[in-house]
């Protein structure tokens, strides 16, 4: 599947590093189920739809929950 290449992985760091997003921007990623991005600061949420998911990242890291805060 072309959503299955070689490095992919690298793909994210690349675009939410690379300062193409505008700053209230969405990276939308696809990829297959085998990828899980959840732990990338800038993760937001991911949707699934069989064995195709979608990793949802904002140009800024995500804020930790309130329960992390002082």
């Amino acid at each position: 599947a072309p959503y299955d290449l070689e490095g992919l992985e690298e793909i994210v760091p690349l675009v939410l590093e690379g300062n193409v997003l505008r700053e209230d921007g969405i990276f939308i990623f696809e990829h297959s189920d085998k990828y899980d991005f959840s732990e990338h600061p800038n993760f937001w949420q991911t949707r699934s739809y069989g064995s195709v998911n979608f990793s949802f990242f904002t140009a800024e890291p995500q804020e930790a929950d309130s329960e992390d805060k002082e």
